[in-house]
């Protein structure tokens, strides 16, 4: 048996992973069946907000779940290198904004809390079923009902974002940080 720190994978999450690559294992779920309503057009609606610097500078941030690699900041303070979905479920680094004198204005809802899947957002609106001891698809994890998003997924993909919650929303991972040693 192999120690979880000593597995690496790039095809079977569920059984072997020790991080959960974001651009390996939740774009694709995403994609499938996210972007329609919430992607680069944000046919949702969901509330965008703005970065603007000490310049006045403006950028607008849509909720956009696509795997669009997506920049952030003002001339040569950009970040970079993370996908659309990223920023629109963790948010931008607050310690970047601060660092280059960027604000804030508009709706900046973090819907993936680090390290605490059943306080975040977007765990709470997808309402995965109970996934302990054994996963059960007609009972849900949370006293609500009538969301549209409630069993779109399959048992694996709720497990997938719960876990990515669970481990601070990292978008690198073991699995997709090649030559990176632990």
């Amino acid at each position: 048996d192999v120690g979880r720190f000593d597995r690496q994978t790039q095809a079977n999450f569920e059984a072997a992973n020790i991080g959960v690559p974001w651009d390996l294992a939740l774009q694709p779920i995403f994609d499938a069946k996210c972007v329609s309503c919430h992607g680069p057009d944000n046919v949702a609606g969901v509330p965008s907000y703005t970065i603007t610097d000490d310049e006045g500078n403006s950028q607008t941030v849509a909720f956009d779940l696509s795997g669009t690699e997506i920049s952030y900041g003002t001339g040569e303070d950009m970040v970079s290198g993370y996908s659309a979905s990223h920023l629109a479920l963790i948010g931008p680094n607050m310690e970047d904004l601060e660092d280059l004198g960027l604000t804030i204005t508009g709706d900046m809802t973090i819907y993936v809390e680090s390290e605490n899947a059943a306080g975040s957002p977007l765990i709470q609106k997808m309402n995965p079923p109970v996934q302990y001891p054994t996963v059960d698809m007609n009972v849900r994890a949370f006293d609500i009902t009538g969301d549209q998003h409630e069993g779109m997924l399959t048992a694996g993909e709720y497990r997938l974002l719960i876990e990515m919650a669970d481990n601070g929303g990292q978008f690198y991972s073991r699995e997709n940080a090649p030559g990176t040693t632990y």
